[in-house]
C-alpha cells in the first residue's frame, strides 16, 4: 500500500459468527463498490446481516486499519469477558474518577483551606499565593487519578480539575453569598475516533449575616451610584431614553384625554 495517499479509503470489515471478532475482507478507494461488495457478496450470498458487517474510512495505510479493527475486537472481547462494552466500562471508569476528584476536593481542600483562607480582590479572584497554591495541588489531583485509571484499567483518560469565582453576584456589596466553583471534567473514547464526558462541580460559599431591608437598599444603592461612577455615557443613554420614552406617555395621555372630552361633547349633544 502507498502510505502517502492523500485520498480516503473504504474497508469492509466482516463479524464472524463464531467469534464475534472483527476481521478485514475487502477495500477499495470507491465506497460504492465496497457497499456492492458487502450486500451482493456478504449480505446475499453468505447470509450476513447488515448489523454484521462494517465499512470504515481510513488513509491506505495498513497499520490505521489494524488499529481501527483491533479497537473493535477490544469491545467485542471485553463484552465478553465482563458482559459490558467497553465504551460502557470507560464511561464507569470515567464516573468514578470524577466522584473521586470531588471527594478529594472536598477532603482536602474546600472545606479547610479555602474557607480558611478567604482572602480576595476587589474583582472578586483569589490572592495570588492561594490561587497558586490551590492550582498546584489540582495539578497534583489530575495526575493522581490519571495514574489511578491507568494501574487499574491500563486506559488513558483526559481529566482536567479547575476553578473560578462567581463573579458576577460577588464583593462586600453583594446580596448574596460570593462561591468558588471547582469544576472536574473525565472525557473516555466511546468509539475509535469519538469521544464523551463526564462533568460535575463543587460548591465552596461563605455564609454571611442575613442582611436587613435596609442593608439591602443601601447595598442596591451603592450599586447603583457606582455604575453611573464607571459607565457614565451608558448612564446618560439611559436617561435620554427615558426622557423619550416618558414625553410620548405624556403625549399619549394627553390625546387619550381629548378623546374623552370630545366624545362626552358629542353624547351630550345629541342627547
Amino acid at each position: 500500500m502507498n502510505n502517502t495517499t492523500k485520498y480516503p479509503y473504504y474497508t469492509l470489515l466482516i463479524q464472524s459468527k463464531e467469534t464475534g471478532l472483527w476481521g478485514v475482507e475487502f477495500g477499495d478507494f470507491d465506497r460504492e463498490t465496497v457497499e456492492d461488495e458487502r450486500d451482493c457478496t456478504w449480505r446475499d450470498s453468505e447470509g450476513y446481516k447488515l448489523n454484521q458487517t462494517k465499512i470504515i474510512k481510513t488513509a491506505e495505510v495498513q497499520k490505521e486499519i489494524d488499529h481501527h479493527v483491533a479497537e473493535l475486537n477490544k469491545e467485542v472481547q471485553s463484552v465478553n469477558d465482563n458482559g459490558l462494552s467497553l465504551t460502557q466500562l470507560r464511561r464507569i471508569w470515567t464516573v468514578n474518577a470524577v466522584n473521586s476528584a470531588c471527594k478529594s476536593i472536598i477532603n482536602d481542600i474546600a472545606y479547610d483551606y479555602v474557607q480558611d483562607n478567604w482572602d480576595v480582590k476587589v474583582n472578586g479572584d483569589l490572592k495570588k499565593k492561594h490561587d497558586d497554591v490551590i492550582k498546584a495541588y489540582l495539578r497534583e489531583l489530575e495526575e493522581a487519578i490519571k495514574k489511578m485509571v491507568f494501574d487499574d484499567h491500563g486506559e488513558k483518560i483526559n481529566f482536567r480539575i479547575w476553578y473560578r469565582t462567581d463573579h458576577l453576584h460577588w464583593g462586600k456589596n453583594d446580596l448574596r453569598n460570593p462561591k468558588i466553583i471547582f469544576e472536574v471534567d473525565g472525557t473516555y473514547k466511546d468509539g475509535p475516533y469519538t469521544q464523551s464526558y463526564i462533568k460535575d462541580v463543587v460548591y465552596v460559599g461563605i455564609a454571611d449575616e442575613p442582611r436587613s431591608e435596609h442593608e439591602k437598599h443601601e447595598i442596591k444603592k451603592s450599586q447603583c451610584n457606582n455604575y453611573k461612577q464607571h459607565h457614565p455615557n451608558d448612564v446618560a443613554e439611559a436617561r435620554r431614553d427615558v426622557d423619550f420614552l416618558e414625553k410620548e406617555v405624556a403625549e399619549l395621555k394627553s390625546r387619550i384625554l381629548d378623546r374623552k372630552r370630545e366624545f362626552g361633547h358629542e353624547f351630550f349633544k345629541t342627547r
